[in-house]
């Protein structure tokens, strides 16, 4: 599945195997698509804090409480939930959706009538909400990461005089190995976000400077 925006509305639509084939509202791919970003990311921090917690056990460092791993273990599995459910209610029925092209986009009343498969966004409540989620998931997962890297960092250097060089080779693979897969997840979420941003800050020419 790839969403593709459509500026200077909010809006998008979907190109691939599933609207092919079985034909899904792409209001519904892109909620399951930015649920299935946000479980990526929602685990990938959860790594990290366990690997954390690995090598500080085994190095006599800095060891979080048991009450912040927890807390972390929670939020990792809601806020997938919690996105699903915010994302969802952002969505509008068709006529409406076409009322509203009419009304404020009446140029391109014609274009997306002629499109089969796509999804319209108001700057309501609920749009702001997916928003703040968006932008304090970015935050907290951002600091989670830089935090954790820079301390496993240091305990990894005195991690090379208590372990064997085989089993350092071993937690250090694992951790270049949580950091390619953090980037990579964030690649991905970085762009659709940056639009959805230029999209509210109604930049019409934001398409060319951050496509995907």
């Amino acid at each position: 599945m790839q969403p593709i925006p459509l500026f200077p509305i909010i809006a998008a639509y979907c190109n691939g195997l599933l609207v092919r084939l079985c034909n899904i509202y792409c209001h519904y791919l892109m909620v399951s698509w930015t649920c299935l970003m946000v479980s990526q990311i929602s685990a990938l921090v959860w790594c990290f804090a366990l690997k954390h917690r690995t090598i500080g056990l085994v190095t006599s460092g800095r060891i979080i409480s048991n009450y912040v791993y927890f807390s972390g273990g929670i939020f990792s599995i809601i806020s997938p939930a919690l996105t699903f459910w915010a994302c969802y209610n952002t969505g509008i029925s068709r006529s409406i959706q076409m009322e509203y092209v009419e009304k404020n986009y009446p140029e391109y009343f014609q274009k997306f009538k002629n499109l089969q498969n796509f999804s319209i966004y108001e700057i309501d409540g609920w749009f702001v909400i997916v928003l703040f989620i968006s932008s304090f998931g970015m935050f907290f997962s951002g600091f989670t990461f830089t935090f954790t890297t820079i301390d496993m960092r240091k305990m990894l250097r005195g991690l090379k005089l208590k372990v064997s060089g085989k089993s350092y080779k071993r937690y250090e693979m694992a951790v270049r190995s949580l950091l390619a897969q953090f980037a990579a997840s964030s690649l991905c979420l970085a762009p659709p976000f940056a639009l959805m941003l230029l999209a509210v800050g109604k930049f019409e020419k934001g398409q060319s400077k951050f496509s995907f």
